[in-house]
């Protein structure tokens, strides 16, 4: 409490008197306690501010690191689907039967009527294409940003 700090204050300030044997040379032994104590105050004062406002920069940072990191990842899932929306017809129905779906290569083979190697090639095409595209538009949008 306030109360409690005053009184470790104005103790710390007693002990500094005591222990450094000043009592002699002080003139003015009320006002020596007084600019102790109103220092000491002081310097916990501007402690605090400083503490708090390390916390807010910190708490600041951190919201912002936050945001930037969704925004990062709604970008990254946008252009995810925009690149699966470019992909070739075939390519991407393959895809989409192996993600969306969750069927195994196997299984999309046999719904397609085609080998487990060409479901293999198509996905190989797919992720490929998919990474290209993501790359290629966060490569345009970070140099965008950095004019």
């Amino acid at each position: 409490t306030d109360e409690e700090l005053i009184q470790d204050i104005i103790q710390d300030a007693f002990v500094s008197i005591m222990e450094k044997d000043r009592l002699e040379t002080i003139a003015n032994i009320r006002t020596y306690l007084y600019s102790c104590v109103r220092n000491s105050l002081y310097n916990k004062i501007k402690s605090d501010k400083v503490k708090e406002h390390l916390k807010m920069e910190i708490r600041l940072e951190s919201e912002n690191t936050q945001e930037e990191t969704a925004i990062n990842r709604e970008r990254l899932i946008s252009l995810t689907e925009e690149a699966i929306d470019k992909l070739p017809t075939n390519c991407k129905a393959i895809f989409r039967m192996a993600k969306a779906e969750g069927l195994s290569y196997k299984q999309i083979a046999e719904r397609l009527s085609i080998s487990v190697k060409t479901v293999e090639a198509q996905m190989g095409i797919a992720f490929k294409k998919i990474r290209q595209y993501v790359a290629a538009a966060t490569v345009e949008h970070s140099t965008e940003h950095s004019k």
